[in-house]
């Protein structure tokens, strides 16, 4: 596991309010890296978030597109591709868990969910105070889904979006009320 150097912290930490640090994704060695790949590993993976998160969310998605069934099944299939049967399998039992209600709330299967894709990325989920936070953002009337992920160390923001720099800044501005937020505390960074 990775951590960042006192002085990888110094050099953060010492950013100056309202300045945003910025590389460009080229520069770092990506292409058209995601945020939540960004988020789960640091760039370096194979897309193994974006992966699981398309065929978490592919029903739904196919659904939103208005797609018929021969359509759908030639797009769920796609999804599929390169995810294994186990994570749709698990997806569809949270699907089925949510509608159930009781504690099975928007908020707690997303960070459910989160946390399982941290510890398919090797990480360490800790609910006690951490260095490292593993941050994501929804709007609210989505359900349970996923918006945009960035990583926390100690309270500066490292984000990026497909194809934009890596942006470095902090801390966060307050997100608007029609969207929700999860931190999920992770031990130290990517493997």
């Amino acid at each position: 596991m990775a951590t960042l150097s006192a002085a990888q912290f110094g050099a953060i930490l010492g950013i100056p309010a309202q300045t945003t640090w910025q590389r460009s994704q080229a520069a770092l060695g990506w292409y058209n890296v995601s945020c939540n790949d960004w988020a789960l590993t640091a760039g370096v993976g194979d897309r193994r978030g974006a992966n699981v998160l398309a065929a978490i969310n592919g029903d739904n998605m196919a659904g939103a597109l208005g797609l018929g069934v021969g359509e759908r099944r030639q797009f769920l299939a796609q999804q599929d591709a390169g995810v294994n049967f186990a994570w749709r399998s698990w997806a569809q039992r949270q699907r089925r868990k949510h509608a159930g209600g009781g504690k099975y709330t928007t908020p707690y299967m997303v960070e459910k969910t989160m946390k399982k894709l941290i510890a398919y990325n090797g990480m360490i989920v800790t609910a006690a105070p951490t260095d490292y936070y593993i941050c994501q953002h929804w709007p609210i009337a989505d359900g349970v889904t996923y918006e945009h992920w960035w990583l926390e160390a100690r309270g500066v923001v490292i984000e990026t979006f497909t194809g934009n720099p890596l942006r470095i800044y902090g801390p966060r501005r307050p997100e608007q009320n029609h969207y929700a937020v999860v931190r999920v505390g992770v031990r130290e960074l990517w493997v």
